[in-house]
């Protein structure tokens, strides 16, 4: 892993500047992204970046797959909101059906009571 050390950097600018400069530039005003040139750390850092960004690169692709992804799973929690709301309104059907039924036997139970009364009354 690549540390920084400030102090060592500032040592160094003080007692060997283009030493410093050649290390992070290799003395060039810009980076050679297109030629195989040495470009220095720093300019390494940008050939590097420039790679992954360009459109070809990493970077598009890795934002290509997690857009397909995404859509992926919008597409399929659509799916299950859709089969979620189904599944509700067949429940809330079933329940109404049920509710139905129950109020009719306690309405036959009304009923037969009543005639049980009446008939043992006689």
């Amino acid at each position: 892993m690549l540390q920084f050390d400030e102090s060592k950097l500032t040592a160094a600018m003080q007692s060997a500047p283009q030493d410093v400069i050649k290390a992070l530039s290799n003395n060039r005003l810009s980076p050679s992204t297109v030629a195989q040139l040495d470009s220095g750390l720093a300019g390494d850092v940008v050939i590097a970046a420039s790679n992954m960004l360009k459109s070809g690169g990493v970077v598009k692709a890795m934002t290509a797959g997690f857009e397909q992804k995404k859509l992926r799973v919008e597409t399929r929690q659509s799916e299950l909101d859709k089969y979620i709301e189904r599944l509700q309104s067949q429940y809330e059907k079933q329940y109404a059906a049920l509710n139905s039924i129950l109020a009719e036997f306690k309405s036959t139970s009304e009923r037969l009571k009543s005639t049980f009364n009446q008939n043992s009354g006689d």
